[in-house]
C-alpha cells in the first residue's frame, strides 16, 4: 500500500509544477504578447523542479534501503537483497 502512496506523491511532484509553471507562463505570454516564450520557460523550470524533487525522494529511499542489513539466514555471508530476490525468482521458475 505504501507503493501507491509513493506513486501518487511522485505524480503530484511532476504534475503540479508543470501545471503551475505552464499556465503561469501562458498567462505571462498572453499579457506581454510573447506567445511561446514564457510557457516554454515555465515548462522547462517545471521539468527541472520536478526532477530535483524526484531525485530527493530516490536518494532518501536509497539511503533507507542501504541501512537494511542483509538477511541472517542467507547461505552466503554478506549476500545482499538482490541475490536473495534472484534465488526466489529461480525457485519460483523451477530453476536450480
Amino acid at each position: 500500500m505504501a507503493a501507491y502512496g509513493l506513486v501518487g506523491e511522485i505524480g503530484y511532484l511532476i504534475a503540479i509544477p508543470a501545471v503551475l509553471f505552464g499556465f503561469g507562463g501562458a498567462y505571462l505570454d498572453k499579457q506581454i504578447h510573447t506567445t511561446p516564450l514564457f510557457m516554454l520557460l515555465g515548462l522547462c523550470l517545471a521539468f527541472v523542479t520536478s526532477g530535483m524533487a524526484v531525485w530527493r525522494i530516490v536518494k532518501k529511499l536509497q539511503e533507507r534501503d542501504a541501512a537494511i542489513p542483509a538477511p541472517k539466514n542467507s547461505s552466503t555471508p554478506n549476500k545482499g537483497w538482490e541475490d536473495v530476490d534472484e534465488e526466489k525468482e529461480r525457485a519460483w521458475n523451477g530453476q536450480p
